[in-house]
């Protein structure tokens, strides 16, 4: 089985390092990890070893949405993961209408979001 490679963005380090670990942990190659979603479209400017799947804090999207936008269309490929601890149905609504693929809260179990981070994007969207 081929081994997922992620991106992540985070725009706090200790949460950064934290999920790069435990997906790592778990078989999942981390292969970018970001504080912004500028850093991260620097990042996959260079072209090398494109992550299948990005899970990217809701706040890092709200705060750049244009950014957001354009690597949707630039990398439509990618599996895009919101995460957030906040429940509150609109916001995630919100999310899903900007292009992520799905909406994991904090709070999920830890086999359930592993499993989405495993899943092909097309199977995510409903």
């Amino acid at each position: 089985m081929k081994q997922n490679r992620v991106a992540i963005v985070e725009d706090w380090d200790i949460y950064l390092e934290g999920l790069a670990l435990l997906l790592e942990r778990y078989g999942c190659n981390v292969v970018i990890k970001a504080n912004k979603l500028l850093e991260l479209a620097e990042q996959l400017s260079f072209g090398d070893n494109l992550p299948d799947t990005c899970i990217v804090n809701i706040a890092c999207l709200l705060k750049e949405e244009d950014i957001f936008q354009k690597l949707r269309l630039q990398y439509p490929g990618i599996k895009m993961i919101a995460y957030s601890s906040n429940e509150n149905a609109p916001t995630i609504e919100e999310a899903m209408k900007k292009g992520i693929d799905r909406y994991l809260l904090r709070s999920d179990r830890l086999e359930d979001a592993l499993a989405t981070v495993d899943t092909k994007p097309e199977a995510l969207r409903v």
